[in-house]
């Protein structure tokens, strides 16, 4: 039997752009986590 043979993802890795967000959206998503702060829980 022969070992299997390394597997190379280097190609994948180069594939993968990191994700940025909008600066509007990341607004949006920060206040509407302050109101969920602030409401009462059911």
């Amino acid at each position: 039997m022969q070992p299997p043979k390394p597997i190379d993802n280097s190609t994948d890795s180069k594939m993968i752009e990191p994700l940025v967000p909008n600066p509007e959206v990341v607004e949006e998503m920060l206040g509407m986590a302050d109101r969920a702060k602030n409401e009462p829980e059911v």
